[in-house]
């Protein structure tokens, strides 16, 4: 691994969607935007078609992890809209989270990072509460998707 190559990280962020993905760009990241999914289905095709994955992709969790393995340059998953989802579907929300943590603290050689959008584009459709623990630490996580302390 190039010990100078980029790292990728999972942080939340008030930037803009439109801000974010200027300075990922501008920087060489490949940048993908996901809008507003609300079931676990929905979210796996958007991150799927944001992220360009081949017409193979299985649109499941096995799928998501071999085909954020296979990132051929340096990518950024920006998320818009994610609140209502992990707030009313946290069961589906969070196994998506874990996969995508587990492949930002992953020690493969292509960087790629999660950024969550805190302050939604949308007040139409903005939810009233945001989820304060939504994003674990990287110690809390295993790639089994079992807390370490289970």
């Amino acid at each position: 691994m190039n010990p100078d190559a980029p790292r990728g990280t999972l942080d939340t962020s008030l930037l803009s969607v439109d801000e974010l993905r200027r300075q990922y760009a501008r920087a060489g990241w490949r940048v993908g935007v996901v809008s507003g999914p609300r079931t676990s289905r929905e979210a796996l095709d958007a991150i799927g078609r944001a992220l360009a994955f081949p017409s193979y992709y299985g649109r499941n969790l096995d799928a998501l992890w071999d085909c954020l393995g296979d990132l051929p340059a340096p990518a950024v998953l920006i998320w818009d809209g994610w609140e209502p989802f992990a707030l009313f579907a946290p069961d589906e929300w969070s196994p998506i989270l874990r996969v995508l943590a587990d492949r930002v603290h992953s020690d493969r050689p292509v960087a790629f990072s999660v950024v969550p959008v805190i302050l939604h584009q949308d007040p139409d459709t903005a939810p009233d509460a945001v989820l304060p623990d939504a994003f674990p630490e990287p110690h809390d996580i295993t790639h089994d998707g079992e807390s370490p302390d289970a």
